[in-house]
């Protein structure tokens, strides 16, 4: 999936897409009306009216001869295009291994799930996680693929950290691309797994700057906050595409394309391995430019199981420590451990609909519980990593606080928190924004500025406070704190208006 970011300048409509090949190819009218639908191995999707029969021609060409396309499409829609012309060109390539091929080859695969022999490293906290994301190339291009820019972080994270990070895919189905015309297909990001829970952030640089949990990076994605079930096996997101509005797979870091999960899963192939074919695309694309230097990988780690030690998991404690340190480490809560009968909660597969605990079972593991609207349907049986609590704190903040949220990639919105996890994270709902009403499952603290008061640290600095930033050169106001800063409103100057995290030993009282 390519970057895309709002600004106040827009340079051009139009990009074209080059390296791109065809995938799959749908009969007229699968999703739009008059056109067919192509899925491209960049993740995006276009449509091509039935009645452009030699641009139709040519796209099958593509998907049957593996020739690569570029075509010309609006960059600011967030709509899949519509293409009347394409420029096919024959492809080139070399397939040369960066391993020995013997030791591939003499490994003992015994499944089908692409994450066998990931060896994925656990880093040691959540400041760790950011230091893997902070060393990820930040100079990558707009348009470049997102399988590409993920093939290049995880290889770096490799030879520079030593950290061996896994990949998540989330594949949109039909479902959901027809209803929301969506213009994507698949989206990758490379992973890791964080202290002794061994809790997955999904390190995204492309989109954020810190790991978000695996719940609201997918939501990011999920225009309807719909559940993406995880699967092992390509077939399953590829056989059922009614049942779901997603699918998510874990993969290790060597699997480059989604035609390679396909492989593993109809024919056993496994992917073991960096290929200097791979690097030599990928590298040029995420970076945008021809010119770059491919870090050459030296005694390369994991040393892959061939039959002694089944699952070695190095725990590297990777540098550098980022700044400002969120360090959200999921924790039980003790006020939270347990829910107790007649408590109202949230159900994370249902986050809209308010329920009631009627009965508890199995030592408080299993709950039975009733929403509260007119149907009051009853769900049994359900696990208590799966329900919320509409009461209680965690860290200063509680359910039925204002907080404005830092979290996401292009905005700085309020929400207000509804429920408390047994993992210690909030559910909160958008009052405002791009998601105005919606509710989200799985916010840590750090995300979250108090909208109150002062900030704990001692330094003076208070909600309504008005002071001068030399860093934005304009006059701002606070409206949060949190643990790494404050939270400004801008008063004066060009970007009047906008929000900002900020360091507070970069301002200037008035």
């Amino acid at each position: 999936m390519r970057m895309l970011f709002v600004s106040t300048l827009l340079l051009s409509s139009l990009s074209a897409l080059a390296q791109t090949r065809a995938v799959q190819v749908f009969a007229p009218d699968e999703f739009v009306t008059g056109h067919v639908t192509a899925y491209l191995d960049s993740g995006e999707i276009i449509h091509v009216p039935v009645e452009k029969v030699e641009t139709v021609e040519q796209l099958k060409r593509s998907l049957h001869l593996g020739e690569t396309m570029s075509f010309e499409a609006d960059a600011t829609s967030e709509e899949a295009p519509i293409i009347n012309e394409i420029v096919s060109q024959p492809a080139v390539g070399e397939d040369k291994e960066m391993f020995d091929p013997a030791r591939f080859r003499s490994i003992q695969w015994s499944g089908i799930d692409p994450l066998e022999k990931a060896n994925l490293s656990s880093v040691a906290s959540y400041e760790a996680a950011q230091g893997v994301m902070d060393g990820m190339n930040g100079e990558t291009d707009d348009d470049s693929q997102c399988y590409n820019r993920a093939h290049m972080w995880t290889y770096e994270a490799l030879v520079n950290q030593r950290v061996n990070l896994g990949k998540l895919w989330i594949f949109f189905t039909r479902k959901y691309i027809r209803e929301h015309r969506y213009k994507w297909w698949f989206h990758v990001s490379p992973y890791t797994e964080v202290g002794q829970e061994r809790f997955r952030y999904v390190l995204d640089r492309g989109f954020t700057m810190i790991p978000y949990t695996v719940e609201n990076w997918k939501n990011m994605f999920m225009k309807n906050q719909a559940n993406c079930p995880v699967v092992t096996d390509y077939r399953q997101y590829d056989g059922r595409q009614e049942e779901a509005y997603c699918y998510l797979i874990y993969s290790s870091q060597y699997y480059w394309q989604p035609w390679q999960l396909k492989k593993v899963a109809e024919e056993g192939q496994h992917f073991y391995g960096y290929k200097d074919s791979e690097l030599q695309i990928a590298y040029p694309d995420a970076l945008g430019t021809r010119r770059v230097s491919i870090p050459v990988l030296r005694n390369p780690i994991p040393n892959p199981d061939i039959g002694t030690n089944p699952n070695p998991r190095p725990n590297p404690n990777p540098n550098p420590n980022p700044n400002p340190n969120p360090n959200p480490n999921p924790r039980p809560d003790p006020d939270h451990s347990g829910i107790r009968n007649g408590d109202q909660v949230v159900y994370q597969y249902d986050l809209n609909r308010t329920a009631r605990v009627i009965e508890t079972s199995i030592g408080n593991m299993l709950y039975d519980i009733q929403f509260q609207d007119g149907r009051r349907e009853i769900l049994r049986d359900v696990t208590r990593v799966s329900l919320a609590a509409m009461s209680g704190c965690v860290s200063n903040i509680c359910v039925g606080h204002r907080v404005l949220n830092t979290g996401l990639p292009q905005e700085i919105v309020y929400n207000k928190v509804i429920a408390v996890t047994v993992e210690g994270l909030f559910v909160v709902q958008f009052e405002e924004g791009r998601s105005t009403n919606a509710r989200s499952w799985g916010w840590h603290e750090s995300y979250l500025a108090h909208t109150t008061a002062c900030h704990r640290s001692g330094s003076g600095w208070c909600v309504g406070d008005i002071a001068y930033s030399r860093l934005l050169n304009a006059d701002v106001r606070v409206i949060g704190h949190q643990n790494q800063g404050l939270v400004l409103e801008i008063l004066s100057g060009r970007e009047r208006g906008y929000r900002v995290k900020h360091y507070r030993d970069q301002l200037i009282r008035n």
